[in-house]
């Protein structure tokens, strides 16, 4: 009986550990960043990187997060220099910062550079379209954007995120603007061709003037 306990001893023990070394290995693989969390005492500062790590059961939590790029597509309503409201449309991409992924995590929670980035992507955007006019984001837009870029850029640096890409997809302006735009073509097109019809009526009486006075100079010696 004594070697049945022995037995049944030895058994739970290497079940024990077979669990405590599942539970305390984990995996990152490429592109993973880990946070460590401890319960008791201070969590480390760094984070981890990929690769198979031991952990200590029911006192360190890891926190995976996924480093690659994310998309993301934004659509605000902004006004430009002259008080006329257009509606932008931006794509970003970004992820976060890993020197400072802890800190960040710690101030403003696991997931902050979600909502952080679009917050400041509003910020800049406002920011740079206010001091354009309708002309300039209409001819000068690979400008405006690689300007947005320049300002967005440092801001994020500044709150733990990297931008890797920017542009402005599309832009709308407001409906009685686009009307007003509309109207002045249309304006500019029917002066210009008034502009042709009176160019090319004076220039008929210009020839119907010389004409006229080759006739009579002919038709004088003919008199004479």
């Amino acid at each position: 009986m004594s070697r049945w306990f022995s037995v049944v001893r030895v058994l739970n023990v290497i079940a024990g550990v077979a669990i405590l070394t599942r539970v305390s290995n984990y995996t990152l693989r490429p592109g993973e960043t880990g946070i460590i969390f401890r319960k008791f005492g201070k969590s480390p500062e760094e984070p981890v990187r990929e690769g198979t790590h031991f952990l200590i059961p029911w006192i360190e939590e890891i926190r995976v997060v996924d480093m690659t790029g994310r998309p993301q597509t934004i659509t605000l309503q902004c006004f430009l220099q002259h008080l006329q409201s257009v509606t932008v449309t931006v794509s970003i991409l970004y992820r976060p910062d890993v020197t400072a992924l802890v800190g960040m995590s710690k101030k403003l929670g696991f997931d902050y550079y979600t909502e952080m980035m679009k917050s400041i992507t509003f910020e800049k955007v406002h920011s740079v379209i206010s001091q354009s006019t309708a002309g300039e984001l209409s001819n000068n837009l690979s400008c405006i954007s690689h300007l947005i870029f320049e300002t967005l850029s440092k801001r994020a640096k500044e709150k733990g995120i990297i931008l890797e890409n920017f542009s402005i997809v599309k832009f709308e302006f407001s409906t009685p603007y686009s009307n007003m735009i509309e109207e002045y073509h249309v304006q500019l097109h029917e002066t210009s061709a008034s502009c042709g019809k009176a160019k090319e009526a004076d220039e008929i009486i210009k020839a119907d003037e010389t004409w006229a006075a080759w006739w009579l100079g002919f038709m004088k010696p003919m008199k004479n």
